[in-house]
């Protein structure tokens, strides 16, 4: 019972602040959606549907934060300047959330 509470808090936790662990991925370096999600489930050990990742990539899109490419069959993201605007006040607060997340999941 403890261990499934723990699991879905932590998957809402990651969907609740899915956009800007996927421009924080992306400030990395440019990647496609399926990498993002290869990414972000061994980083957060949570596995987000395909449907749930791309819906925060085309969000994301057309709000100009982040834009699309096609490089040989699949499409490329990057981080826009608006972008990486937006990050900045997020990592400012990154040790106080990255606290918050450690607690509820030690």
């Amino acid at each position: 019972m403890r261990n499934e509470l723990t699991a879905s808090l932590k998957r809402r936790a990651v969907k609740s602040v899915l956009d800007m662990i996927i421009l924080r991925e992306l400030k990395k370096h440019p990647t496609s959606g399926y990498e993002l999600q290869i990414a972000i489930f061994g980083k957060y050990d949570t596995l987000l549907s395909s449907g749930t990742v791309y819906s925060r990539i085309y969000a994301l899109e057309r709000g100009e934060y982040i834009k699309g490419r096609h490089v040989r069959r699949r499409r490329v993201y990057s981080l826009t300047t608006h972008g990486e605007a937006a990050l900045k006040p997020s990592l400012s607060s990154r040790n106080r959330f990255a606290l918050l997340i450690r607690n509820l999941f030690q």
